[in-house]
């Protein structure tokens, strides 16, 4: 968006120039910066050799575009930032002045700015032409995963956060691949859907099983119980068996037990029966 912005403004009505007015010529400011080499040629001409320079230039109406009005009002010729090609053979963006080796004329000051603007437009559109490269590949990978998830019925969605009706993530070879049904087209909007369905399928046979499990676990802990009440009822002391079942239930169940003699757990001595 930004970048069709900055083109619509370039190519706006605001930079057209009125009727009689081509002769006309505007003031402006152009800031760049002296090499070593440009100071000493600047120092030998008794001009100003300091390493930034500031001038002031006429600009005619007919070259606007190459102006820049500031906020608090000030026109400065557009030299910042820079646009140059690298090695490659695309443009980059620099963010610092011009340097030169000699002090520029304003011929060439004028003549660096033009191409400054030109580079400048093909720059934003090797940006929008990137963009819409780098996009379509995404797409065309999120919907290569999307079909692979749905064709395996064995891969699921990120446990944590947990799968949405709206929302998921599963894992691939690339890391984490977000899906949202309201923003994703196509076969990548079913995704959501599906990974949910497959979270609450495992969450119910993962409940089936805890509960299989938990009455095994019931079972085994009451036939654990009757075992030892058993064993205590046979050979337990009246404080173990006061432990077990309780006080109140001792006196009941100590009259079979006195009926006959038992071994008490801390000493070997056999217990006579009460007179």
């Amino acid at each position: 968006m930004d970048v069709l912005t900055t083109v619509r403004r370039l190519e706006s009505a605001l930079h057209t120039v009125p009727a009689g007015d081509e002769a006309r010529s505007l003031t402006v400011t152009a800031e760049y910066r002296l090499s070593p080499a440009g100071r000493k040629a600047a120092f030998v001409n008794g001009a100003n050799c300091r390493s930034l320079q500031r001038v002031t230039l006429a600009v005619p109406v007919t070259r606007l575009h190459l102006v820049h009005v500031e906020r608090d009002g000030t026109a400065r010729l557009k030299l910042v930032p820079r646009y140059a090609l690298n090695a490659d053979r695309r443009i980059v963006r620099i963010d610092a002045r011009p340097s030169y080796d000699h002090p520029p004329t304003a011929d060439d000051l004028l003549h660096d700015a033009a191409r400054n603007h030109e580079l400048e437009r093909a720059y934003f559109a090797q940006l929008t032409t990137a963009q819409t490269t780098r996009h379509e590949s995404n797409r065309q990978w999120l919907d290569e995963e999307a079909r692979a998830f749905l064709s395996d019925h064995a891969r699921r969605a990120v446990p944590h956060p947990p799968p949405t009706l709206q929302r998921c993530q599963i894992m691939t070879r690339r890391g984490a691949l977000h899906f949202d049904a309201t923003h994703d087209h196509g076969v990548a909007r079913q995704v959501p859907l599906e990974a949910f369905r497959r979270y609450q399928n495992d969450l119910r046979i993962r409940d089936g099983h805890a509960a299989i499990q938990r009455e095994r676990d019931i079972a085994a802990h009451a036939e654990k119980e009757t075992m030892m009440r058993e064993w205590v009822m046979n050979h337990g002391s009246r404080a173990l068996l006061e432990r077990t079942l309780g006080p109140r239930r001792v006196g009941s169940q100590l009259l079979e037990v006195e009926r006959r003699s038992w071994r008490d757990p801390k000493d070997s001595l056999v217990l006579p029966p009460r007179s």
